[in-house]
């Protein structure tokens, strides 16, 4: 019997087995719901009764769980055991299976390229032909009120669609669709939780099987919306209820949304809001297959786990239908191999079918048939999905950016696959990023923003390095404000510093009017753009719902980020004039306090460190200060400046050139680096190298780097010792992990910069001192 037919034979029989638990009945019993819902009742009834047969439903983890409160629990079960007819009673060790996971079974072997001939059976004839008749011929619609009626009843349909089943009635789908609007109307698609969206899944599986679907179009796209809001909103690892396995919602949102796209492109879905959604489909969808490559164990298992290496090996089956996965495909079929290796050796008792674990919430019967459809869909012929996306992972520029940050410290030793994955994540950004890309500030007069290509990637990378799994919601909102700053940074200096030039005093008053809504009648040329900015960033809905110290934290943040761009255009004015030999003859400041103060602001750090706590008080803390005590308050404003500082400082470094053609003053230009010798033999008069200077700058940051270390090491240490409760200690450590994200993010700018200068450079015209593109 060669390998295919061993499988299908195991799956034959596992189905048989599992379906004759009921005999001919597919449908659970109703008394045996109600067994289950008052179990507990029946438990206490016992102790009334001289005997007792024993419904499926209750079982010994039931007398276990009512043994914690009652110690003569134990000899009233041992008492009827006893009065049993010849003391045979028994106690199941665990629930009967349902109905609901027959389903799941069916529907997941058929999927993975079983056929029904290699499944048939008497049982499942029988099994189908009950399930067509409930759903087809039969008058009785289904019940409802069942919290979880509708779910099941899309996977019903589901199956019956699988099996191109001629008994499938026409209202059925009808009753489904009515029974999901009552349950969650459209006014409610914003309320979210883990029983709706798997829900929605299987809803959303059941539509797009069917031949007609497109009569269904602005309900499949409102529950594509709502799983993903719920994928893109939730912070860190996605959980479900009803299964312990941190896969099983991954294995779901993969299947659903491999056949939205699958179904989009069939039928040309291309509309405006369509394409945004389609879009954001895709990111989720390569975010749950990339966590689950990232998730895979050394021995090829996920968490040394039958069950969760099948969903590990289903996901990435799927994945590799995709087309904007191409280039990882070698490491997705080399997971899938190795996964595969361990479904087959792995030895796993697997309890006689039918038997559902109270711990694990998964039947064995069903882990089985998952193992199965696993090694069956890993050798299956795949049929590609989404092939109108135009992939640019191999394209120059791309490649150019995987090269550059592998060059970095922190991804030098990161393995090029998952490099290459966060880069592609980071593609699959920039048509929603493309399209915000000119909402705020003009650029006109500048080169190509090559840092704009570069901006998701950094913070997709970061995302993936440590898998910190920040909301996709944090992330797409600091590549926003990530560009947002860069295109300020160009605008203050190409813009708003000639319009006021010479008359700088009147450029602070506007940021001054802009911030306390005074009305203002000068120059629009630069009030415009700005008031667009604020307001991006100070009436952000994330921002509106953060804790009010946080709110007004991350307005004062900017408004001094604005004052150091004019303060900082005044340095550079200054340092034109005063200059000599490239020395700021004349600065106003000391190296020390001007990089902490001006320099450190105009970095952006400060206010984009405000503007991200401001995200983590209004997701993980709703209404708590992101930093809730004193000390945090402190050691974060610290933290905060040692990485402003080190940044300029690293930033400085690699724009010493750019610094020079375009006349801005830079770190190294103050006095104090012209003397970079303990010795006394050399004195101010020194001609000091520009190496030399450099790496002396490079030498400070490092010294940052130390200290900024530390101060990560005692906010750390202030959550760990502080009393308080699971659940808050639990937000806490994830606002610490995001925030170490910000951290690598911001770091990886500076070592970037080490490398290679990304910034527009931009040139003065010697004849009216305007800008203009570098010749």
């Amino acid at each position: 019997m060669g390998a295919d037919q061993t499988i299908e034979h195991e799956a034959r029989e596992l189905i048989q087995r599992a379906l004759g638990h009921y005999g001919d009945h597919y449908s659970v019993n109703r008394s045996e719901n109600l067994e289950s819902a008052w179990g507990s009742l029946i438990i206490k009834r016992i102790f009334s009764l001289k005997g007792w047969i024993f419904p499926t439903s209750v079982t010994a983890s039931d007398f276990m769980d009512y043994k914690r409160q009652k110690d003569d629990a134990e000899p009233s079960l041992d008492r009827v055991v006893v009065v049993s007819p010849r003391r045979s009673a028994s106690i199941l060790s665990t629930y009967a299976p349902t109905h609901a996971e027959q389903t799941m079974a069916l529907v997941t072997l058929l999927r993975s390229g079983f056929v029904y001939q290699d499944l048939q059976s008497p049982e499942l004839n029988a099994a189908v032909d009950v399930l067509a008749q409930e759903y087809g011929e039969s008058d009785e619609k289904p019940a409802l009120g069942q919290s979880s009626a509708v779910g099941d009843i899309a996977q019903r349909i589901l199956l019956l669609s699988m099996l191109n089943s001629t008994h499938l009635r026409s209202d059925t789908l009808e009753q489904m669709v009515d029974m999901r609007e009552l349950e969650m109307p459209a006014s409610n698609i914003t309320k979210m939780n883990d029983t709706s969206f798997c829900k929605n899944c299987n809803i959303l599986l059941a539509l797009l099987q069917y031949p007609n679907a497109t009569k269904y179009l602005p309900l499949v796209v409102r529950i594509a919306e709502f799983l993903c809001n719920t994928w893109w909103t939730t912070d860190g690892t996605f959980k479900d209820e009803t299964n312990m396995s941190l896969l099983y919602p991954y294995l779901l949102l993969v299947r659903t949304f491999t056949d939205l796209l699958s179904w989009a492109g069939d039928n040309e879905i291309s509309t405006t809001p369509e394409s945004t959604l389609r879009t954001r489909v895709r990111i989720a969808l390569f975010q749950a297959c990339l966590r689950t490559m990232l998730a895979q164990e050394t021995d090829g298992s996920w968490a040394g786990s039958i069950e969760a290496t099948a969903y590990g090996v289903l996901i990435l089956s799927e994945a590799r239908r995709l087309s904007f996965t191409e280039d990882v495909k070698d490491h997705i079929y080399s997971a899938i191999y190795k996964g595969v290796s361990f479904l087959k050796m792995a030895k796993e008792y697997i309890s006689p079918p039918g038997r559902l674990s109270k711990a694990s919430k998964t039947s064995s019967f069903l882990i089985q048939a998952y193992r199965l459809a696993a090694i069956k869909m890993s050798a299956h012929p795949i049929t590609p999905v989404d092939a109108q996306y135009k992939n640019t992972g191999s394209d120059k520029a791309t490649i150019a950016q995987l090269k550059l940050i592998q060059r970095t410290p922190l991804f030098s030793e990161i393995p090029t696959w998952q490099i290459r994955a966060s880069l592609i994540e980071a593609t699959l950004f920039r048509p929603l990023l493309q399209a915000l890309r000119l909402r705020t500030f003009p650029r006109e007069n500048m080169e190509a923003d090559k840092y704009f290509g570069i901006i998701p990637f950094t913070w997709t990378a970061c995302n993936n390095r440590l898998h910190t799994f920040a909301s996709t919601s944090l992330l797409f909102e600091m590549m926003v404000l990530s560009f947002l700053n860069y295109q300020a940074d160009e605008f203050m200096e190409a813009v708003a510093g000639p319009e006021f030039d010479g008359d700088l005093n009147s450029l602070r008053q506007l940021v001054n009017k802009l911030f306390v809504n005074e009305p203002y009648a000068g120059n629009s040329k630069v009030y415009e753009p700005l008031s667009r900015f604020i307001t991006h960033v100070l009436e952000n809905p994330a921002v509106q719902s953060a804790s009010p110290w946080d709110k007004q934290h991350v307005k004062r943040r900017l408004h001094t980020f604005l004052m150091a761009h004019v303060t900082q255009n005044e340095d550079n004015c200054r340092f034109a004039g005063t200059q000599t030999q490239g020395t700021y003859t004349e600065a106003r400041d000391t190296f020390f306090h001007w990089v902490r103060t001006t320099s450190a602001d105009h970095t952006s750090c400060p206010y984009s460190f405000a503007f991200i706590s401001c995200l983590i008080s209004s997701s993980l803390a709703p209404g708590r200060d992101c930093f809730p005590t004193t000390t945090q308050k402190y050691l974060a404003e610290a933290m905060c400046w040692r990485l402003a500082t080190m940044c300029r400082m690293y930033n400085d470094y690699g724009s010493v050139e750019r610094d020079k053609l375009e006349g801005n003053l830079n770190s190294v230009n103050f006095p104090e680096f012209q003397v970079t010798s303990n010795t006394t033999e050399v004195t101010r008069k020194s001609v000091v190298s520009g190496d030399s200077r450099k790496d002396t700058l490079l030498a400070f940051a490092e010294y940052e780097r130390k200290d900024l270390d530390e101060i990560v090491s005692r906010l750390e240490g202030e959550i760990d010792s502080a009393e308080m409760s699971s659940e808050f200690k639990a937000h806490e450590k994830r606002k610490m992990a995001i925030l170490r994200m910000f951290i690598d993010v911001t770091d990886l700018y500076g070592q970037i910069y080490v490398i290679r200068d990304i910034a527009t450079r931009m040139k003065k015209n010697t004849e009216n001192g305007d800008f203009k593109h570098r010749e």
